[in-house]
């Protein structure tokens, strides 16, 4: 999440999230991406379903190498396990709400119960789903959806029964709109590949990386590489590993006092000046004024 305080991965490469609740797993916050505030938020994956509530501007959601245009009011659910990635249009930037839940909060009491949530969640046909603020039914959709984050967010005694009774009518109400299963309709069967690869970045980057170093890391070519990053992300190997740095540079620059050089050294960059180079082409400003302008916000 865009917190400021980078990424947590667990063994297999997924993201520990930082729940927002002390004791459950549920996590609710409001954050800007684009030209006012993080350029982009880097490919993740985890075992909780995620959804995001456009509330202004607009954005662009890559899932599993499929990129969704989300405008001010529109909502998409993230199934588990799916690998996505959030960022604005080139000078725009939005705003939006994200409520994360893990399914356990819904299993273990009731075996029917249990199959329903499994069936949602393990479907191997339905990554994700976009509610559209155009769309009549899917209006009522996205109000389930804002009930939830309502539920997550409320600082009372009552978060968690209320965020359980919300969860469990929004999936309810998903059970009619998964697809049938059919031979027709499998998972991409790059996406443990492209797991693999985006998680030794995320693990490695402080060190020097190669193309042949993320092609190891998924078992197949360097051509192959390229054309799987290009499909999933729109950038090569080596620009998706520099804006991964540069991600966790920001960071580093708004929740900490260290020197821009010992950030720079810190995230894989050969230098301090190639590091600002890089920086400004990316945030539209120097290191300096970045940290300068967050301090101040």
């Amino acid at each position: 999440m865009p917190d400021g305080q980078g990424m947590l991965l667990k063994t297999d490469g997924s993201e520990r999230i930082r729940y927002t609740d002390e004791v459950y797993p549920i996590y609710q916050r409001v954050d800007v991406v684009g030209v006012n505030g993080n350029p982009c938020v880097a490919s993740h994956w985890h075992d909780d379903i995620e959804m995001s509530f456009i509330m202004e501007g607009r954005m662009w959601c890559d899932i599993n190498g499929e990129r969704v245009t989300l405008e001010t009011g529109d909502c998409v659910l993230i199934n588990a396990r799916q690998l996505h990635r959030d960022q604005a249009p080139e000078g725009e930037s939005c705003r939006y709400d994200t409520a994360i839940f893990h399914p356990s909060i819904l299993t273990g009491a009731n075996p029917a119960v249990d199959l329903c949530v499994r069936r949602i969640v393990t479907h191997p046909c339905y990554p994700y789903d976009v509610f559209r603020a155009a769309n009549a039914a899917d209006r009522i959709l996205i109000e389930k959806v804002k009930t939830l984050m309502l539920r997550v967010a409320d600082p009372t005694p009552a978060r968690l029964l209320g965020t359980v009774a919300a969860a469990c009518e929004l999936l309810y109400a998903l059970i009619p709109r998964l697809p049938e299963r059919s031979l027709g309709q499998r998972p991409d069967r790059h996406l443990s590949t492209v797991r693999a690869m985006t998680g030794f970045i995320q693990e490695h980057y402080a060190e020097k990386i190669t193309l042949a170093d993320i092609a190891r890391a998924g078992m197949i070519g360097e051509r192959t590489v390229n054309t799987l990053f290009r499909k999933w992300f729109s950038e090569t190997p080596l620009t998706y590993l520099t804006h991964y740095r540069l991600e966790k540079a920001a960071g580093l620059l708004e929740s900490t006092d260290l020197p821009i050089t010992e950030i720079a050294l810190d995230t894989g960059f050969s230098d301090a000046n190639y590091f600002a180079i890089c920086f400004r082409k990316q945030f539209a400003m120097s290191p300096t004024e970045y940290r300068n302008g967050r301090s101040g916000a």
